[in-house]
């Protein structure tokens, strides 16, 4: 009987590493459209850094966009994200856009997966459940076609929330670099998590998210040594952009107040210490 049990589980094992190597080795050509909008301005912004280039410069980050990738609009899209962003998608700029955007929607499809499953705690039972949450979700489906990078988020905090529990605490520190990707998605959550491994002396954890935010510093001065100033072009040009999104702040611009949405991330962070 244990024989059989063994033999079942290498051939599911066999079928995984068939499928994996037939999506990886074998990929197709997605529709436009099809997870390659916002991934034009981080795919390009990180081929820019890749080659020791200004990625905050819109005027090369636009001629990659409209020579590399398949944008045809004439507006420039940008990047949205911090340097780590770049450090992150460096491997997909070794391949053609079109091939990034295959493997990029297989990857977040994969990260939504794992960390449906690293966050439910029973993992041993009715799994499809969190699944069906994460893959009914509207937006999901939207950041998906999109092409965002808001799913390494969400594989951050999984991945703390899981080696924390499991007391690997160097590896759940530095899970949480990857919530630095898009520092203002978790303008809330991050400093709060940081305080509370200081309160609790969660030495290891904090160890380990200085490592590794350390290791990927290194990685930016080694590509493209000035990236503070273009990472401080980006926020500026970000800060000086109206946009109507959908939280407070896009309805304060609906109503025609256009800067006092932009200091509610900072009433909202002091808030929640002073909470904390």
């Amino acid at each position: 009987m244990a024989q059989t049990g063994n033999i079942s589980n290498t051939s599911k094992i066999i079928l995984i590493l068939l499928l994996g190597a037939i999506t990886i080795l074998f990929p197709i050509s997605l529709p436009r459209g099809a997870g390659d909008w916002d991934l034009q301005a981080y795919w390009s912004s990180a081929y820019l850094f890749a080659h020791g280039q200004d990625f905050s410069d819109p005027l090369a980050l636009g001629e990659i966009e409209h020579t590399l990738t398949t944008r045809d609009d004439p507006e420039t899209l940008f990047s949205w994200f911090s340097p780590i962003g770049n450090v992150a998608l460096l491997p997909f700029t070794l391949i053609p856009f079109t091939k990034a955007v295959y493997y990029w929607l297989i990857l977040n499809i994969i990260i939504l997966f794992s960390s449906a499953n690293l966050i439910w705690e029973n993992s041993d039972s009715r799994i499809w459940i969190p699944l069906l949450a994460v893959f009914s979700f509207s937006m999901t489906v939207v950041s998906l076609v999109f092409g965002q990078i808001n799913f390494l988020e969400v594989l951050g905090l999984a991945l703390f929330l899981a080696l924390s529990k499991s007391k690997r605490q160097y590896l759940a520190g530095a899970s949480l670099v990857l919530t630095t990707i898009k520092p203002h998605l978790v303008i809330l959550t991050l400093p709060i998590i940081l305080l509370d491994l200081l309160r609790k002396k969660e030495w290891k954890a904090l160890t380990g998210f200085a490592l590794t935010l350390a290791f990927c510093f290194a990685i930016l001065f080694a590509f493209y040594p000035p990236w503070m100033q273009s990472f401080w072009s980006v926020v500026t040009s970000g800060m000086n952009t109206v946009r109507e999104t959908p939280n407070l702040n896009g309805l304060l611009v609906l109503i025609g107040e256009y800067n006092l949405g932009k200091l509610i991330w900072l009433i909202s962070l002091l808030s929640g210490i002073v909470w904390w």
